[in-house]
């Protein structure tokens, strides 16, 4: 590496005419110079660069035996072309053509004998200037590129990790919702007997029992209906999981969609004499999803908001399309959520791991599908919430 004091300058000196080559260590030496290598021989030009790895070259070009067009082509073959190695050429008379083909060759300046010594040690003092900047740069460039390649294979690594990891959670979910579609399948059996054993106990009659009999009858078919629906969630819930890559997808107009569930919906939430409120444009965009699933994702949201309204209160669901979003929002005036629990009521089973919504019917499924639905039309799920005023469940997909 050059040093910051260009007299530790390693300079070699090919010239046939010893009384130049004397002249130029003269001229060197005086100045401070005491890297220096020279030879009459330009045969010997080339082993001793390989040796000496000079930071600059003065070079005669009119020589015998070899003229210093040939050492210039010797040289190519060992200095790499990234390289910068400055050659000054020495020369009492050069032509146009000449000079344009020593410049061709590498050559960086040009010397005109009889040689100025000023003139000498400012030309060699700027290009090893240009030496020293090169230099400098060429270190900080790999430096550059072993820090890349260091954060390269760090990257590749951690990459590899999270390949990994993704694959165990994803075998992980994939178990889990196996688990969930054999043992929600298994507990359809019984249910069917329940089902018909209550349907024939119905049809004998229930005047022959007592009153408190009959009231707790009404209580056991609600129950068991209830059961029943977690139990359809469960098995939903697995398959929406094992199908959440795999969706097929078809062009659907969502007022189709919301129509659908509030026909299902209004008679509860007239039960409960709620207040529902659609505000949809008309221009709502035709765009490609799935119909099926979409719908469950608005039902259960709504679902939500019935479920956590009370009696009196009111539900709006509102849908808006900005820059090729589909933005759509049920908004209850239920008792509102604290914002630290707003994020996890997302997840799985998260009624039940919430001592404040336990008592709730349900297993804490429906925002997880609406999860995975969204997530599988590409979009995403937002919730915001405030006590004692309500709450606003909703999400976003690209309609493009």
């Amino acid at each position: 590496m050059l040093s910051e004091n260009l007299t530790d300058a390693k300079i070699l000196v090919v010239d046939d005419n010893e009384a130049n080559v004397l002249l130029l260590q003269g001229i060197l030496e005086e100045q401070g110079y005491t890297r220096i290598q020279t030879t009459t021989d330009p045969r010997r030009a080339l082993p001793l660069y390989v040796e000496f790895q000079p930071d600059l070259i003065l070079l005669d070009l009119r020589m015998p035996r070899i003229d210093g067009f040939g050492v210039m082509e010797q040289l190519q073959t060992v200095i790499p072309p990234e390289a910068y190695i400055p050659i000054i050429i020495l020369t009492a008379d050069i032509t146009r053509q000449a000079k344009t083909h020593a410049l061709q060759m590498g050559a960086k300046d040009f010397l005109t004998k009889p040689l100025d010594h000023l003139e000498v040690l400012l030309r060699i003092r700027n290009l090893l200037e240009t030496r020293a900047l090169h230099l400098r740069q060429q270190t900080a460039n790999d430096i550059l590129e072993e820090t890349v390649r260091e954060r390269t294979a760090e990257l590749t690594q951690s990459n590899a990790a999270l390949i990994r990891v993704n694959r165990e959670l994803q075998e992980a979910n994939n178990l889990k919702s196996s688990f969930i579609s054999v043992i929600s399948h298994e507990l359809r059996t019984p249910f069917t007997v329940i089902f018909l054993a209550l349907e024939m106990i119905e049809r004998e009659g229930l005047e022959s029992l007592q009153p408190d009999q009959q009231q707790m009858f009404i209580q056991l078919q609600d129950n068991v209906q209830s059961a029943h629906r977690m139990i359809e969630n469960l098995i939903k819930f697995a398959g929406l999981v094992r199908e959440q890559e795999s969706m097929h997808m078809e062009f659907l107009d969502i007022h189709s969609v919301i129509d659908k569930v509030f026909l299902g919906i209004r008679d509860e939430a007239e039960h409960k004499e709620l207040a529902l409120e659609v505000n949809l444009p008309d221009d709502l965009p035709i765009f490609n999803g799935h119909e099926e699933r979409l719908g469950d994702a608005v039902k259960e949201l709504v679902k939500n908001a019935v479920k956590f309204t009370p009696a009196g209160g009111k539900i709006a669901l509102c849908c808006w399309v900005e820059q090729n979003v589909l933005h759509l929002s049920v908004q209850d005036t239920g008792p509102g959520i604290p914002p630290e629990r707003l994020s996890g009521l997302w997840e799985s089973f998260a009624q039940m791991a919430d001592p404040l919504l336990r008592g709730r019917e349900g297993l804490g499924l429906g925002l997880a599908l609406v999860q995975y639905i969204v997530r599988a039309h590409k979009g995403e799920v937002w919730a915001e919430s405030q006590l004692g005023v309500g709450s606003t469940f909703g999400f976003r997909i690209p309609v493009t």
